[in-house]
């Protein structure tokens, strides 16, 4: 394991994303057969979003539970959020993202 902030994983995964750790062929990969990132979606302007989560259930935290999501779009926007509780940070977090592209 490592030691990182949100905001330190997210720019790890935005370098990830972006070609500063892999190769464009390499980032094709990830991408087709998800190597490591799974298929999140698209947002309401086409972007295609990839991400991966995790989650600390509370029965190995004494009782504290953690869920947590990196996600990157191929429009550019990179972004992680952690949440303390019982939420599915995946969902919070594309349910976001999509409201924020509509029309307010």
């Amino acid at each position: 394991g490592s030691h990182v902030s949100v905001h330190e994983l997210a720019m790890f995964g935005a370098a990830t994303f972006n070609g500063m750790l892999l190769s464009s062929g390499q980032i094709t990969n990830l991408k087709t057969y998800g190597l490591g990132f799974g298929d999140y979606g698209v947002l309401p302007d086409g972007s295609q979003c990839w991400g991966k989560g995790g989650y600390f259930p509370g029965s190995m935290n004494g009782g504290a539970e953690l869920s947590s999501v990196l996600v990157s779009c191929s429009n550019g926007l990179t972004g992680m959020l952690v949440v303390n509780g019982q939420v599915n940070s995946g969902t919070k977090f594309m349910d976001a993202l999509k409201a924020a592209f509509l029309p307010q």
